[in-house]
Parts: structure tokens; C-alpha cells; sequence
């Protein structure tokens, strides 16, 4: 131990940067008084135990802060966890440390602790300069400065400032930088026709793990400009090789893709870049920010934040006379970068590792990518001439998963792929089960279908014909549902009217969609554009002579091959705002809305036994399978109140008195509903669908916290792919990262 404290004492004296202080005014030398050794004394614990205390003594050891105004940037301790079993860690604040300069540290521990131990005088041959004098001579290189600054500033000029990765977690507004590794390692056949390909191409290592790299983060975010950062040595000078001290510097690899660009034109660009890089690596990274002064962001890193360092330079002679030496690696859980790649080569062998930010993402993302990275490697070592958006991304496993298990869809639906006949199904199945409730009272399904067949027919008799649009404006009632399914069973398709639209939306409407009939109230009636109704068939429903006219109708379901109604026929137009503003018909069929419903009903196995309510206003698409889905599986439909749908009150007194299990909520209106939560009011609620915006992963924990016996659901789709397009069940995960939908990133593979 003795001869252990004598050689860190002789490497602080060598170098001046060791046993400086850093103050407002610069960097202060102080007098060489050695480097306390800090002592673990380990011995007397079982071995694993004894690992596991060090490794946390370690993890609080490296977090200490320095305090650079009163300590030097050195720290070091001895943990003994046997007469012949120890570890040495030693501790350098970066400012006066890279890794080149590590590796001089522990060769000169090793070559003086070799001299000491046999009471040999030190070796080393003094330093010609110290870190201060390089310091000294790089300021009086400012005149070059310029030419590089010109350089950089042309070449980052346009640059995206972010970098979008396919992230596990929203990215928060200031990162935590809290980290963690995962290490990989390439087969020795890869290594090896790595190393033939540079040679190939007259490229260096780190150009091939470049291209490979740049071409991974274009698969996983589609951008053809990324920016990414690698460290250069910075010792230029001959002088420089033996000193410790923050020589390195970060520069700023930017690269152009195309899809049908191959790995060996994006190896030859990455070349050229890289070369013209290294002849302007004097300017430092901190003065080419100044200079620059990009738009700064809080959440993010400047210009780059994906780092790539290829570290291939052999690891020095560390032996210490009669001790074998080991070098370990430790996890200090930090990440500067929201993500790096470090690549070793050892023995001949290629070894890789993840540095990550947990921020962002999770340990099996990153363990996925690593396999990604390999395969696409693979492919280009094999064949180089293969465009980048072919190169093999997915291991078979993954592969199989995706094209295989993933597509494993194939479901026997029903035939009858028409909304209003599987209602007529059920409707035959349970006649005198509750269909409706609404404001007290109920109809069975034999009173439903019957009134929706009589409304149908007198649709027939006024001359509504196959496909032609139907307009329903009508206020949340019995009627409304009534007039949707007999719109349909007259093989025609309903385009709801909001009562609640503005006048000028909706005479937009009404010129739009050019309605066949029109469905009505007579207190409604005012608000519609009464020279395009008075064109029309009009039918009143509270109208006493449009009633006796609806009442002498047949009850018996249409026929609907007498009509020609097949499931590629209309079965709705929903306005949307559109994409420019100006209301906009989405059209959907009786097929894909059924396929919707019937998968539905197999994810949620709806049944006589469940009450599902309607509050969504049935101009937006989630009213879809609210009004069908529970109607298709003998479920009991609960019709709340018009605008009953923005009263978090009213809505867990109706959870309450009707048994609601199934309701649907936009994200923001959920988080509405949560601050007025009645859990004993909610207890028959056993499923919360989420639809519309997308769902925030702490409004999920609160929404499980509330309700634990509801299962929640994530959904999205447009209004013109029949509602929804993907769904995910959310899990009881006490912190998510992002809730699945298509509002996350999509990885392009």
C-alpha cells in the first residue's frame, strides 16, 4: 500500500493539472502535497457481498461533487477485499481529463508502483511541458480560428436543431441526465469483415461504424439530414502525448441520405466529410457554440444529441510487478447525450456499448437496437452495393414477430356485414331485453327494431333510395337512435346535423352532402337553412300527422336485397373540420364499420349484462360505435342528457343510477372528470375507452389510481377509416413512459 501511495503522489507532482485549483481568475497550481488515499477495508465480507457494498460505496464516491475553487480534481480509494484481491478507483473531474489522458494516468501508476515496490527510484523521464504551457500556446493560435469557424459555419448552416429519435418517454423540458450502459459485442467473423471493408474502401473504422450508424438512425426516424457528434484526441502535437489534461474536442459529423443511396455511397461521403472535419478540429466545440449561438432548448443538447466514439487505440501495458491488473468498468448512470455509441476493439474483437439516457428510454429499446445495428452491419459487410432502405434491419425472431405473429388477424366475422342486420340479429335473440334508457324510461329491442322499421319504410314510401344521404337533426333522445337505424334499414346513409353547429356550417352541410330527406324536430327546425328543407321530404318525428303517417307503416325489417344494399353501400357522412378549415365529408361503408364493431365486441366482450353510454354529440365519429356496438351485443344502451356529456356530476350520478360499465372519454375531458371523481359513484365501471387527443401517461396512472376495476383503453383513427384504426389496453404500470398509439413515432424498419 505503502509503495501504491507513493507513485499517486509522484503522478500529482509530475502533473501540474492534478493538484490545481480552479478559480474565477484561472487555473491555480498549488504545491505537490501528494493525494490522499481513501481506504475499504472489505476483507472480512463474503465475497458477493463484499462486491455489492463496494459497488454502492463507488456509485456515492464518484457522485461526490469536486469543489474546484478548494480541492484538486483528483480523487482516489483502496478497497480491500482481500490480502491479494483490491480495487483502486480513481476519480478525475473532467477538466482535466480524457481518455487518452486516463490511459496515461494508469500506465504511470503501474510504471511507478513497479519502481517502488522493489525500492527502485522512478523512472519516468520528466515532462518537457505541462498542460498550462499548452493552454498558454493554444490561446496564441487565435488567428486560425477564423478560417476553421468559416468552415463550420458553413457547413452546419441548416441544420436540424433535434434529431426526433422513436423515444419510450415524452422528452421532459430539462433532462435529468441520469443514465445507464448496455454493452454488446460483434462475433469475431463480423469484426474481421469489418476491418476488410474499411480496407476495401481505404476508410478507418470509425467511417464504417459512421455510415453504419447514420444509416440505423435513418431507419428509426426517417430523417435524410442528422447531425451526429465524435471526439477527437486533439494532440497534434508530439509534445502533448505523455500529459494529462482535457485535450479532446467534439466535432460535428453531418450527413445527407437518400433512400436509394448504398451503404458504399455513404461510406465514401462520411469519408470526404470526416477528412475535411479532421483539418478543422482546432477550433474547440465550446467556441464554435459562442460563435454560432444556435436557438438554445432546455430539453436538448445544441447541434447534436447522438454521440459516436470509436475507441480502437490498444489499451497500455498495466502491469504492476507481481500483481495482476484488471481494468474495470464502472456504470456511473450518467448520460450526456440522449444517446452514444462506444466501440472497442480488444483481442481483436469488436465490443459496442449503449450509453442511454432513461429519460427517454427503456433497457429493452436499447437492447433491440443493438441487434439492429448488428444486422444492418452484417448486410453491408456482405454487400455494400445494397441501398440503405434495404439494408437487414430485423433479426429472424423479430422478423418473424412482425410479418408473421403481428399479421395473425384472420378472424371469422359474421356475414352479414351490414350495421342495421346485426342489430336485427340481437334484436331477434332478446326481444324483451332493455335496449335504451334514457331520463328514466327504457325500450326493449323489439320496440326499437320495430320503431326503426316503421321510419324506414315511410323513408322507402318518400322515395329515399339506396345510398342517398339522409339528414338527422335531432336532439339526444329515443328518436334520434330510432331515426339512425331506420335511415339505414332504408338502405340510405344518416349525416348527422348538430343542433348546436353554427347557422353557416351547417347550410354548408346541407349544400354538401345534397340529403335525399331530412329528419327532424320542431324545435330544431329554425336553426336549419329552411330553403334547401322546404326542397326535400321532411319528417317531423313530433309532428302529429308525420306520427299517424310513421305509426301505418309495415314494422317488419326491409328486405335488404329487395333494395340492392350490399356492404360496400354508405353508411354515414361525419363532417369533419378538414385539412383546410371548411367542414369535410368523411364517408365510410357498412363493411368497415362493421369489422370495427365485431372487433370490438371480441376485444370487449360486451353483454346483456353491460350498460355502455352515449354522451359523445353524434357529429363526431366516436358516436359510431357507442350507438352500434352495445346494440349488437345485447348490451343496454344509456342515452345521457343533450350537453350532458360537460357535466362531471351529472355523469356519476347516471354511472350510478343506471349501472353504466363502458363510457368513452376524451383525454382532457377525462382529466376533468378525475378532478370531480366519485369512486363510490364509478364502481360498476369496468372499461374507459380514450380517443382523440392523445393520452397523457400521467393522466393513465391517476385514471388507474381512481378507478382500479376499470380497464382503461388508448384508441386512435380518423373519421375515415371508421373510427379507430389501432387500440392498445393499457397496463397497470405505476410509470409509463408514452401510452401506445399512433401518436408516438412510428419506427420506419
Amino acid at each position: 500500500m505503502q509503495a501504491l501511495q507513493h507513485s499517486l503522489d509522484e503522478v500529482v507532482r509530475r502533473h501540474e493539472i492534478l493538484r490545481s485549483r480552479f478559480v474565477a481568475e484561472g487555473q491555480q497550481v498549488l504545491p505537490s502535497a501528494g493525494l490522499p488515499l481513501a481506504c475499504q477495508d472489505l476483507a472480512d465480507i463474503a465475497p458477493d457481498r463484499a462486491i455489492e457494498q463496494f459497488q454502492h460505496c463507488a456509485d456515492d464516491f464518484i457522485r461526490l461533487p469536486f469543489r474546484l475553487a478548494e480541492q484538486p480534481p483528483l480523487r482516489a480509494l483502496l478497497a480491500i477485499l482481500g490480502p491479494r484481491r483490491h480495487i483502486l478507483l480513481l476519480t478525475l473531474h473532467h477538466i482535466v481529463s480524457d481518455r487518452w489522458s486516463v490511459g496515461v494516468l494508469m500506465q504511470e501508476v503501474a510504471a511507478l508502483y513497479r519502481a517502488y515496490s522493489q525500492g527502485k527510484p522512478p523512472a519516468l523521464p520528466e515532462l518537457p511541458i505541462q498542460y498550462g504551457d499548452y493552454c498558454v500556446w493554444q490561446h496564441g493560435q487565435q488567428e486560425k480560428w477564423a478560417k476553421h469557424l468559416e468552415y463550420w459555419r458553413h457547413k452546419l448552416t441548416g441544420a436540424p436543431p433535434l434529431l426526433e429519435l422513436p423515444t419510450d418517454r415524452p422528452r421532459p423540458p430539462v433532462p435529468s441526465y441520469r443514465g445507464e450502459v448496455h454493452g454488446f459485442g460483434f462475433s469475431a467473423e463480423l469484426s474481421r469483415a469489418l476491418k476488410e471493408l474499411a480496407k476495401q474502401y481505404k476508410v478507418t473504422l470509425f467511417m464504417v461504424m459512421a455510415a453504419a450508424f447514420n444509416a440505423l438512425l435513418y431507419r428509426y426516424t426517417g430523417s435524410r439530414d442528422i447531425c451526429i457528434g465524435y471526439p477527437v484526441a486533439g494532440r497534434s502535437q508530439s509534445q502533448t502525448a505523455a500529459l494529462i489534461g482535457f485535450f479532446v474536442n467534439t466535432l460535428v459529423l453531418r450527413c445527407r441520405l437518400e433512400p436509394d443511396m448504398t451503404f458504399s455511397q455513404l461510406l465514401l461521403q462520411l469519408r470526404e466529410q470526416a477528412l475535411q472535419d479532421q483539418n478543422h478540429q482546432e477550433l474547440s466545440f465550446g467556441q464554435l457554440l459562442e460563435a454560432l449561438s444556435p436557438v438554445r432548448n432546455t430539453s436538448h443538447t445544441p447541434l447534436f444529441q447522438v454521440m459516436l466514439a470509436v475507441q480502437n487505440v490498444p489499451l497500455p501495458d498495466f502491469r504492476m510487478q507481481d500483481v495482476t491488473v484488471t481494468p474495470l468498468t464502472m456504470n456511473n448512470r450518467i448520460a450526456q447525450f440522449d444517446l452514444s455509441l462506444f466501440i472497442d476493439e480488444r483481442d481483436g474483437k469488436l465490443l459496442g456499448s449503449f450509453e442511454y439516457s432513461t429519460d427517454l428510454f427503456e433497457a429493452e429499446t436499447i437492447a433491440r437496437m443493438a441487434g439492429h445495428l448488428q444486422m444492418l452491419l452484417t448486410a453491408a459487410a456482405d454487400n455494400s452495393a445494397t441501398p440503405l432502405n434495404r439494408l437487414a434491419l430485423l433479426p429472424l425472431k423479430e422478423r418473424r414477430q412482425l410479418l408473421d405473429e403481428f399479421n395473425a388477424t384472420a378472424t371469422d366475422y359474421s356475414s352479414e356485414q351490414l350495421i342495421h342486420r346485426l342489430f336485427e340479429r340481437q334484436a331477434g335473440k332478446t326481444p324483451e331485453a332493455c335496449a335504451l334508457l334514457y331520463q328514466g324510461q327504457t325500450i326493449s329491442y323489439q320496440q326499437l327494431n320495430r320503431r326503426a322499421n316503421r321510419l324506414a319504410h315511410r323513408l322507402l314510401s318518400l322515395g329515399v333510395r339506396c345510398e342517398d344521404r339522409v339528414a338527422i337533426c335531432l336532439e339526444r333522445g329515443f328518436d334520434m337512435v330510432v331515426g339512425l337505424l331506420a335511415v339505414l334499414k332504408a338502405g340510405a346513409a344518416y349525416v348527422p346535423l348538430d343542433p348546436d353547429y353554427p347557422a353557416e356550417r351547417l347550410e354548408y352541410m346541407f349544400g354538401d352532402c345534397l340529403p335525399a330527406a331530412l329528419i327532424s324536430q320542431r324545435g330544431l327546425l329554425g336553426r336549419l337553412p329552411t330553403a334547401d328543407a322546404a326542397q326535400m321530404p321532411m319528417i317531423v318525428l313530433d309532428d302529429q300527422e308525420n306520427a299517424k303517417a310513421i305509426d301505418s307503416e309495415p314494422d317488419h325489417n326491409p328486405d335488404p336485397m329487395a333494395l340492392g344494399l350490399t356492404p360496400g353501400h354508405l353508411a354515414y357522412v361525419i363532417y369533419t373540420s378538414g385539412s383546410t378549415g371548411r367542414p369535410k365529408g368523411a364517408m365510410n361503408q357498412h363493411g368497415g364499420v362493421v369489422n370495427r364493431l365485431l372487433w370490438a365486441q371480441s376485444e370487449y366482450r360486451l353483454s346483456a349484462a353491460d350498460r355502455v353510454l352515449q354522451k359523445m354529440p353524434f357529429s363526431f365519429d366516436v358516436s359510431v360505435w357507442e350507438f352500434f356496438l352495445p346494440l349488437l351485443a345485447g348490451a343496454g344502451l344509456v342515452l345521457a342528457k343533450p350537453k350532458g356529456h360537460q357535466e362531471p356530476q351529472y355523469l356519476m350520478d347516471l354511472i350510478e343510477q343506471t349501472g353504466v360499465t363502458t363510457l368513452h372519454f376524451v383525454p382532457s375531458m377525462l382529466q376533468l372528470f378525475l378532478e370531480h371523481i366519485d369512486a363510490e359513484k364509478c364502481r360498476s365501471l369496468r372499461r374507459i375507452l380514450c380517443s382523440g387527443e392523445a393520452l397523457p401517461p400521467a393522466l393513465q396512472v391517476r385514471a388507474q389510481n381512481c378507478l382500479p376495476a376499470a380497464v382503461l383503453h388508448n384508441l386512435y383513427g380518423p373519421t375515415e377509416a371508421a373510427v379507430d384504426v389501432t387500440a392498445w389496453r393499457c397496463r397497470n404500470d405505476p410509470k409509463p413512459g408514452i401510452v401506445p398509439s399512433p401518436y408516438t413515432q412510428v419506427v420506419k424498419i
